[in-house]
């Protein structure tokens, strides 16, 4: 079982490499959601009653294809658009405050005396 996995995790880091995705070490798993749901608008389309009403069934098996293909593209394309996001980057260390270990210290400020910008 763990070698299906690990081909299709392999299979899916290839397809990154080809799209030139760089999801910096994430999980690959995430390729799953297109399709995930991609597959619950085509169900939605079949089974929820009124969306398609007065369709014969080559008309709801079409628009739930088209749902399904349209919606996965369309989550594909985010998943590709925010490969390297900066709120998906590992944080960034803050710079050390003025007078703390940074090698720089700052005057104190006296309390009282307000500075003036010129």
């Amino acid at each position: 079982m763990s070698s299906i996995k690990a081909r299709v995790e392999a299979g899916f880091k290839r397809f990154e490499s080809a799209l030139g995705v760089d999801r910096e070490g994430r999980t690959v798993w995430v390729w799953l959601l297109p399709p995930g749901l991609g597959l619950v608008t085509a169900m939605m389309v079949l089974l929820v009653p009124g969306i398609s009403s007065g369709m014969g069934w080559f008309g709801q098996l079409t628009l739930a294809i088209f749902g399904l293909l349209a919606v996965t593209t369309i989550a594909s394309i985010y998943l590709i658009a925010f490969d390297n996001d900066h709120n998906q980057q590992p944080p960034v260390e803050d710079p050390p405050a003025p007078g703390h270990d940074d090698g720089r210290e700052m005057p104190p400020v006296r309390s009282g005396h307000a500075r003036r910008s010129g």
